[in-house]
C-alpha cells in the first residue's frame, strides 16, 4: 500500500467577504448573478481568484470592518457584505 494512502488528510479553513451590490459595473454582473463576487485584499470587488483569504473569522470582521467606509464611499447604502466559510481539505 502506499504511504500516502495511510496519512491523514489536513483540513484547512478559512473566511472570505461575499459582496452584493445593486449598482454594479456590467462587467461584475455575471459574478453577481451567480453569487460570487467577492472582496479582494486590496478592497476591490473581484471573483473568487482574487479574493481574500483570511484564517480567521474575527480577522475577517476586524477587515470588513475596516473596509466599511471604503464601501460605503463607493456603494452608498447599495450593498450588503457577508462573511463566508470555506473548508478545503489536502
Amino acid at each position: 500500500m502506499c504511504p500516502a494512502a495511510n496519512r491523514s488528510r489536513a483540513h484547512t479553513e478559512y473566511w472570505t467577504i461575499s459582496v452584493a451590490v445593486s449598482e454594479a459595473k456590467s462587467s461584475l454582473f455575471s459574478q453577481q448573478v451567480r453569487d460570487e463576487l467577492y472582496l479582494s485584499p486590496n478592497v476591490k470587488l473581484s471573483g473568487m481568484n482574487k479574493m481574500a483569504q483570511i484564517e480567521s473569522k474575527e480577522l475577517a470582521t476586524d477587515f470588513l470592518c475596516g473596509c466599511s467606509p471604503v464601501l460605503e464611499r463607493r456603494y452608498r447604502s447599495g450593498y450588503v457584505a457577508t462573511l463566508k466559510k470555506w473548508g478545503i481539505r489536502i
